[in-house]
């Protein structure tokens, strides 16, 4: 939090914050320089004005119906007008209603904090980010680019075009690869970035109606494995057979002869086996696992149980 101080003593006239950092700013600059301050947005040209309005994901985990409806009424109760009016009153943070603007407590909460306000009335320039897999990975590029401009002093066109290449590979990497997949079978092949590939073969029959199938690669997914999703949730008659192509550095630590397919159940928070209804396929040599399954969904290749290691105890005496 250098910044904060920085700017609190008057070594500097100018920072890049979040809104929950006016308190601290405010209580820097009251012990520090003194100075008159304010909030304002990021200088833009007329008409293309941004700002980046951020805030926490809130999801429920499927767990049992009871839970389910208990969890959802109280996250309904909690962003009402009312509620979420008094929550943002009384934090450095900002109501998820529009409504809650003209709640009391807003109301005494905007007339009296000043840069809170100015805060506040920036939020119509604010602009939903890009709802794509791996998004937080785009933005630490563009970080990156900024700063190596900004601090380094490096060219701007030429490393905003270099963040650009880089962003598409990233994203190119984390996409979905889909196909259509019609009764007489089919074949999806997914390739990452190593050029290693997982391919999904559809017997005849394996579908009665045209599907479009997506291998989805899932990177927020706690395994030391590989993680995919095969989407939808179909279910067939006979194996469809994965092949996954993986390095080493893939199942480091890991017993090779009993990699298997899990799957994440998320009612427990943990991987359970697959038991796919096809058996398995390994070839050691060439670091590829088959699989037959006979329904889709979030897969892991992992080799359970790992191993471990306790340091010796000798007993002295």
């Amino acid at each position: 939090y250098g910044d904060q101080a920085a700017f609190g003593n008057g070594e500097t006239g100018l920072t890049f914050g979040h809104s929950t950092g006016i308190p601290y700013y405010r209580e820097l600059m009251e012990d520090g320089a003194g100075h008159d301050w304010g909030v304002a947005r990021v200088p833009a040209l007329s008409g293309i004005e941004v700002v980046d309005a951020a805030g926490r994901g809130i999801a429920v985990l499927r767990q049992s119906e009871d839970q389910d409806r208990a969890a959802w009424l109280f996250l309904r109760w909690l962003t009402e007008t009312e509620q979420t009016a008094r929550w943002a009153a009384d934090t450095p943070y900002f109501p998820v209603r529009f409504s809650a603007t003209y709640h009391p407590s807003m109301v005494a909460r905007l007339a009296e904090d000043e840069q809170y306000a100015q805060a506040y009335a920036l939020l119509p320039l604010g602009r939903s980010e890009p709802g794509i897999r791996n998004y937080t990975g785009v933005r630490a590029i563009v970080e990156g680019a900024v700063a190596q401009v900004l601090v380094e002093g490096a060219d701007t066109i030429d490393t905003l075009q270099a963040a650009a290449v880089a962003v598409d590979a990233l994203l190119d990497e984390s996409a979905p690869t889909s196909g259509v997949i019609t009764a007489g079978g089919g074949t999806l092949i997914y390739e990452n970035a190593e050029g290693l590939s997982v391919t999904i073969e559809f017997p005849e029959g394996a579908v009665e109606d045209p599907q479009i199938v997506s291998y989805v690669p899932l990177d927020d997914l706690p395994t030391d494995g590989l993680a995919f999703a095969l989407v939808p949730n179909l279910t067939f008659n006979e194996p469809v057979w994965i092949t996954i192509e993986y390095l080493d550095s893939d199942v480091a630590g890991m017993d090779e002869n009993e990699l298997k397919l899990y799957t994440y159940d998320w009612a427990t928070w943990s991987w359970v086996d697959a038991d796919p209804c096809g058996g398995y396929v390994r070839d050691l040599l060439n670091n590829i696992l088959e699989a037959g399954v006979c329904h889709f969904s979030d897969y892991a290749v992992i080799g359970w149980p790992y191993q471990i290691y306790l340091p010796v105890v000798l007993r002295n005496g």
